[in-house]
């Protein structure tokens, strides 16, 4: 009988660790983001054009967007609005950013060697690949959509 019992409680614990360690995508996407590379078309253009490399997602579909290149001239140029598409696994940025606009396909993974969670991004012209500010213990977490290279 006290040996059910310890087998059930520890069951439970699993499944609720199972749960807990669990993220959604939205709320894995809220917070900031460091960019660790950006492609534009193929070329790298993160040391000449990238000035400040945050970006950040908050749950009421608002993002801040790092400054690359020279033509963003207004404060409002580097806002917008972020929509997931769980069904295609797309995130799809409103903005007047030159190169963080329109549809990306998304995916995370455990980059273990800087112990963060990295997010990339693709569209036809761009690739960007960002890590976590404050990212959950990589051990524990359960990453909603791991990219085919982590599978």
């Amino acid at each position: 009988m006290v040996k059910y019992k310890v087998i059930r409680l520890g069951l439970f614990m699993l499944i609720s660790l199972y749960f807990s360690c669990a993220q959604s995508t939205t709320n894995l996407l809220d917070g900031t983001w460091a960019i660790d590379t950006i492609f534009y078309k193929g070329e790298d253009i993160f040391e000449g054009y990238v000035f400040t490399n945050m970006m950040s997602f908050n749950k009421d579909n608002i993002m801040s967007l790092p400054k690359i290149g020279n033509l963003l001239k207004d404060k409002r140029d580097h806002k917008g609005k972020w929509f997931y598409d769980s069904n295609t696994d797309q995130i799809t940025f409103e903005s007047k950013h030159q190169y963080l606009k329109g549809t990306f396909k998304l995916c995370f993974k455990k980059d273990w060697d800087k112990g963060y969670i990295k997010m990339v991004l693709q569209s036809e012209d761009v690739y960007v690949e960002a890590g976590r500010v404050l990212s959950p213990p990589l051990e524990t977490t359960i990453l909603p959509i791991t990219c085919e290279s982590e599978q």
